[in-house]
């Protein structure tokens, strides 16, 4: 993708009058953030309503597909804890083969800081800072909510 180009999945609250911003969102986001971070995605999982004090517990990282373009990206969301997991090429539900990157959130104060509530899911693109110096396309080839 290009360097300004950013792919979001995220259940995100405020979009239904679910908390406010930087409440009630658990973020997966490929982009290279117009190179200023030094990373390619991230998880960030931000507080329960009333709670965005509290700031977002995020993770910065880099992957390396080996010359490959898929990817699956899931989250698996309980009251006391998130778990992120990006894995190389298409993925089954239920496995975690080819992982390339894992975040687990479990703090002690879980109905404080991980979203409480049922909330709506979405996906984005978008260009930060600069717009894409190319067209740019992503193919979700699946996309699977498991309660």
């Amino acid at each position: 993708m290009d360097k300004s180009t950013v792919l979001g999945l995220f259940p995100y609250g405020p979009a239904a009058g679910i908390g406010v911003g930087g409440e009630n969102e658990i973020d997966i986001e490929l982009s290279k953030w117009n190179n200023t971070c030094g990373c390619n995605a991230d998880f960030s999982f931000w507080p329960s309503t009333g709670h965005a004090s509290l700031g977002n517990a995020s993770d910065l990282f880099t992957i390396h597909l080996a010359g490959g373009n898929l990817v699956t990206a899931r989250f698996v969301w309980r009251s006391t804890s998130i778990v992120g997991t990006i894995m190389s090429g298409l993925q089954p539900v239920g496995t975690t083969a080819n992982v390339l990157r894992s975040f687990t959130f479990a703090p002690s104060d879980f109905a404080n800081r991980i979203p409480q509530q049922a909330l709506p899911f979405g996906m984005n693109l978008w260009s930060f800072e600069v717009p894409p110096t190319s067209n740019q396309e992503v193919i979700v080839r699946d996309f699977r909510y498991v309660p």
